[in-house]
């Protein structure tokens, strides 16, 4: 029932986002038959968490390969540096990474945008089996207003409390909470501000 659940639609003033500017190809000749092609990409980190005693989960974003126009990148590391395993989520549009916790029992949860299924951005939250493999994965927020994950908590008894922003309940930009239970599936859903 969560993933078809939405907030009240209402017309409000579109936010335009910055999106990273589509590069120009740039073409350097090695030798006179053989061209390096060098493509632009939008890469980077937003948050770590420590998995074990002897690895971290490094919660990021990617342009380079993976769905779409940019992809939520999650990438486990030994203490020692060396990579373990790596994995993209998302659409063929714009995903952003925002925040990572650990679940009761050992997976993970994360908070994060998404404009892959809706025309502006959504909160995409995700959990995650202590394999890194998708339980379940939810939209929420409206299709007519930009709405964000920014945060997001786990407590012992498996509730999840997504933090964000969201334009959807008046003209300014407000804090958006949603409470789910274990299986995603919305408790409480608040605006402030």
């Amino acid at each position: 029932q969560a993933e078809g659940r939405r907030g009240l639609c209402r017309t409000v003033r579109r936010r335009r986002r910055s999106r990273r500017p589509e590069g120009r190809i740039k073409v350097k000749k090695r030798e006179k038959t053989k061209l390096k092609i060098l493509v632009p990409s939008s890469d980077g980190g937003s948050e770590l968490i420590q998995t074990s005693s002897f690895e971290v989960a490094l919660l990021g974003f990617t342009g380079s390969f993976g769905a779409g126009d940019r992809d939520i990148y999650l990438q486990t590391v030994s203490t020692d540096g060396d990579s373990l395993a790596s994995f993209t989520i998302g659409g063929n549009g714009y995903e952003e990474s925002q925040a990572i916790a650990r679940t009761s029992d050992g997976g993970f949860v994360l908070s994060n945008d998404s404009a892959s299924q809706e025309p502006l951005h959504s909160v995409l939250a995700t959990r995650l089996n202590a394999n890194f493999q998708t339980e379940w994965e939810f939209e929420f927020g409206t299709n007519s207003a930009h709405e964000g994950g920014e945060g997001v908590l786990a407590d012992s008894e498996g509730t999840f409390v997504f933090i964000g922003r969201t334009n959807s309940f008046g003209n300014e930009e407000q804090v958006y909470l949603i409470k789910t239970n274990s299986a995603g599936e919305i408790l409480e859903e608040l605006d402030y501000g």
